[in-house]
């Protein structure tokens, strides 16, 4: 029996070539594309999660508060370490990481690497796996060091790294004591260095000493013996005993488990991975669901239809002798077998297609379904589902009618009983497909503002040169670099130059609280402070709304004024700043406002504009250089010899204004990459069941065609009465996912402190293209219908 069911079902899977791809392919896509999305969701969704300790981990988190409210940043102060390991032994651990750019000397060639000082039992806390080398001992040293298996292959090749030399800012030999095994792809800390932590006590003897100073990572385990929770109570008083009062005013201290920093996107973080909102993994989850749902509408729709055409094939059975469970097996044993096929092909295709998959998410993924039995029965489990619900209306619906009732002539009645919920699931599938193109209309459009918005300065052709003076044997040769390239001003393609502490869209987080002249309110206000020269602001091309700029004539100018920013004028409330004075919190002042500079998107606009004070420069953190766009590599090479022949120590480094605010906007490009990508899959999907149905619907209305034909109906009345009842459900699909799509994505929006309008076009193009797509899809079999020769069709059966 069994055996004959199995030649019925393929049998009819090559009757029906048409039907069976769409279901088979159209299936297998939906199945392909949610496995892809759940392996990137599930990658993102447990980071850090391979480290033993895991669970008892925490990352100790500043909050900065401030009257716009409180800003989450991952360093703490640097004290903080020492302190939770001298007054909480009964931590089971305790390790900080200070995140390093070394510049590394091997056989005379300069590297420059991202590495971190840490304590030498970060072993212990984290599943840092070694290759080679001791855990407990391989940071013992002073001048020990550990680098990654990939970073030894890349400095000794085929030779053993352990006990070789390496010299690290050009003044320290350091013996390479580990190797690491490659850190796993979803950790969120990466580096390819380790150093003692005693290292920064050599270089700076008051290392660790000041409150005020944050730049430290603090990681903490907890035993159960005591509780993050009790940790978490301890915190203020540390503040208290330890902070001076202008200090705890403005700062709290929290804790945040280890395996939920990456789905902090709330949180600033520099040196670690950057974390990814918990909003886009959400977004992908829905989009998963949402194409899988189309396919399985799609799916149950053409199944059950087809099944309809077989009505009089179970009237005959049943006369032949068939029972009625026989049927039931029957129908459903094809309709299993069918998504089973589709689950096997869907599991091939997210193979084939991991690779690109990786590469548009820039992850790692592996596909490890058949090393996972749990995963395998439970995506065998769904293609039975699947085939199960499908094909319950044959065999439970039709099987159960007489088989006088399903001959003659009630077969038109019995097909048309499942006609509602196919029109319900054609209706759902295009509801899904409209939302799913409105939103990636309005995140691409959103994408495109942000990106091309004005940022309130020329960003074209800027180009910023770290000095890395820290990390300089003489930081006297920088000045001399600098002044090398201001007096190639007008040539070597160099139009001109500026030094700053920080530059637009790459700054540390300088706050201080400021009182202002005639300031009566509570506390402080808190501003961003950096420092740039006389010649930042003409070199960046901002504007000063009133004032004068710094100027180097004037010595008062280097110790008193200060400009400030439009955001920080309104924040103190002044009418008019020039002459105005204030204060820092801490005791420094009174500073003179010199000019008031127009606002900037000094990051980018993702975040709100902040106020901003800016003093003489006194650092040379950064040198830009404003080049000319007609030899751009030729100029690159001119700084890049003048730093080697001049500075030395250091690699050459640099990168252009405009690449470093692209850069903010990744996320966002990914996750319009995806929804593009999906969305078209998912209108690929609806079309192809769509295309499905109108053929079945023509071929169920043959003979009335060939009769219309006859009596006179032109190609058009015969096209139009094949799409009307389609577009008519296209339209209804319209009107319910509006609406949806309306508050999604304006919710959306709201994270954007500079957004667009909502407006009105994203719903007619999204609702217009869902439409044109339908009708081209329908009028592909409602033309072919028409064209037909009505004797053929009123001969046709």
């Amino acid at each position: 029996m069994f055996k004959n069911y199995l030649k019925i079902a393929f049998r009819n899977l090559v009757k029906r070539k048409g039907y069976s791809f769409i279901n088979i392919f159209g299936l297998a896509i939906g199945i392909a594309s949610s496995i892809l999305i759940f392996l990137y969701v599930y990658n993102e969704m447990t980071y850090d999660t391979f480290h033993q300790n895991a669970d008892e981990i925490y990352l100790i988190h500043r909050k900065d508060k401030s009257p716009k409210g409180i800003e989450v940043i991952a360093t703490t102060p640097n004290p903080l370490p020492l302190t939770l390991r001298n007054d909480y032994p009964e931590l089971a651990n305790v390790v900080s990481f200070f995140v390093t750019e070394f510049p590394v000397t091997i056989k005379g060639t300069l590297f420059k690497e991202i590495g971190f000082s840490v304590e030498p039992s970060v072993f212990q806390m984290f599943s840092f796996p070694l290759l080679k080398g001791n855990p407990e001992t391989a940071l013992a040293d002073v001048n020990s060091v550990v680098i990654t298996e990939d970073l030894a292959e890349k400095y000794f090749g085929n030779e053993d790294p352990i006990g070789q030399t390496v010299t690290v800012f050009n003044k320290y030999d350091f013996i390479i004591t580990g190797i690491l095994k490659k850190i796993p792809e979803n950790s969120s800390i990466k580096f390819e260095m380790l150093v003692s932590d005693k290292i920064r006590k050599v270089n700076s003897p008051t290392w660790g000493t000041k409150w005020y100073s944050s730049g430290v990572y603090t990681f903490v385990q907890c035993p159960k013996e005591f509780t993050s929770v009790e940790l978490e109570n301890q915190l203020p008083f540390i503040l208290e005993k330890y902070t001076p009062d202008w200090l705890r005013e403005r700062m709290e201290l929290g804790l945040q488990p280890l395996t939920s920093i990456h789905l902090s996107s709330e949180m600033s973080m520099y040196g670690l991975v950057q974390p990814n909102s918990i909003i886009y993994i959400y977004i992908l989850i829905a989009i998963a669901l949402s194409v899988l749902l189309i396919a399985c509408f799609n799916f149950i729709n053409l199944s059950t239809a087809r099944y309809s055409e077989r009505a009089r094939e179970i009237g005959v059975r049943k006369v032949m002798g068939a029972r009625r469970y026989e049927l039931i097996l029957q129908f459903l044993g094809e309709s299993v077998l069918l998504s089973l096929l589709s689950l096997i092909l869907g599991i091939i295709l997210a193979e084939l297609f991991l690779p690109e998959f990786n590469f548009l998410t820039g992850k790692e993924l592996t596909l490890t379904i058949y090393n996972n039995s749990l995963l395998l029965l439970g995506m065998i489990g769904f293609g039975i589902f699947i085939g199960v619900f499908s094909g319950s209306y044959p065999a439970f619906f039709l099987a159960k009618y007489r088989p006088a009732s399903v001959i003659r002539s009630q077969f038109q009645k019995l097909t048309s009983k499942g006609a509602n919920i196919r029109r319900i699931l054609i209706i759902a599938q295009f509801t899904i497909s409209i939302i799913l193109i409105i939103s990636e209309l309005v995140i691409t459009r959103q994408l495109y503002y942000m990106k091309n918005h004005e940022l309130g300065f020329n960003s074209e052709n800027m180009l910023v040169i770290p000095t890395q003076l820290y990390e300089l044997k003489d930081p006297i040769r920088i000045k001399a670099y600098v002044h090398t390239i201001n007096n190639q001003k007008g040539s070597k393609g160099i139009i001109s130059t500026a030094i700053s502490e920080d530059v637009p869209g790459f700054y540390y987080r300088n706050e201080f609280g400021v009182v202002p002249e005639g300031w009566t309110g509570e506390g402080s206000l808190e501003m961003i402070v950096t420092s740039i020269d006389e010649h930042f602001l003409d070199t960046y091309q901002m504007q000063l709304s009133v004032g004068r700029n710094f100027s180097p004539e004037l010595e008062t100018d280097k110790r008193e004024s200060v400009l400030l920013n439009e955001a920080a004028v309104r924040k103190i409330g002044w009418n008019k700043a020039v002459g105005k004075h204030f204060n820092y919190v801490h005791g420094d002042g009174p500073f003179t406002v010199i000019g008031v500079v127009r606002d900037i998107h000094f990051k980018s606009l993702i975040t709100q504009i902040e106020p901003l004070v800016y003093r003489i420069a006194v650092q040379y953190l950064f040198l830009s250089v404003r080049i000319r766009s007609d030899n751009i590599s030729e100029t690159v090479n001119f700084l890049r010899e003048q730093w080697q022949k001049i500075v030395q120590d250091v690699p050459f480094d640099y990168f252009f204004i405009d690449d470093n605010y692209a850069r903010s906007y990744q996320a966002e490009e990914k996750v319009a990459e995806i929804i593009g990508i999906f969305s078209l899959l998912a209108v690929i999907l609806a079309c192809m069941g769509l295309l499905g149905l109108s053929a079945l619907t023509v071929s169920q209305r043959t003979k009335e065609i060939g009769i219309r034909k006859v009596l006179g109906a032109s190609l058009y009345d015969i096209a139009f009465l094949i799409s009307k009842q389609f577009v008519i459900l296209v339209l209804f699909a319209n009107i319910i996912a509006f609406p949806i799509a309306y508050f999604l994505m304006k919710d959306w929006l709201q994270n954007y402190p500079y957004r667009i309008e909502l407006g009105i076009i994203f719903f007619i193009i999204g609702g217009l293209l869902a439409l044109v797509i339908a009708m081209i899809t329908v009028s592909f079999q409602a033309i072919k219908a028409a064209r037909a020769n009505p004797v053929d069709s009123l001969r046709y059966e």
